[in-house]
This record gives structure tokens, sequence and C-alpha cells, in this order.
């Protein structure tokens, strides 16, 4: 997960990083904040990349995958 106004951040599943982004303060941020990209890769070598300009979106976009 990478929001992007500080470092990438990994996370071994979906719940981690929803609680990573519910936890997240886009008010405070070393920079101003500009998006999230989550990416998620599969054990069978699959990518899925995302673009979500808010937290409401990349929490949707990641129970989205997570029910897939």
């Amino acid at each position: 997960m990478l929001a992007l106004s500080g470092t990438s951040t990994q996370f071994e599943d979906v719940e981690s990083a929803i609680r990573f982004v519910e936890g997240y303060d886009e008010s405070t941020p070393p920079k101003a904040f500009d998006h999230y990209e989550p990416n998620v890769r599969y054990s069978n070598g699959r990518e899925v990349q995302g673009y979500c300009p808010d937290k409401k979106d990349c929490i949707d976009f990641l129970r989205l995958l997570h029910r897939a």
C-alpha cells in the first residue's frame, strides 16, 4: 500500500491493509496527500493495481478484491 505522501507499506492480508487505510490521517501527512495506490499480488503471480483518490474508495476497492 502506498499512500502518496509517505513511504510504501506492505501487508500480508487485506484486512491489515484496510486497518492501515482506516487509521491513516490524510490531514497531517509529511507532504500534501495525493492518493492511494493499492497493489495486490496473489500467490499465483497475478497482480491487481488500483488508483484511489481517497480513503473510502481505497477501502471499497480492497473489500471488493477480498470478496472475489
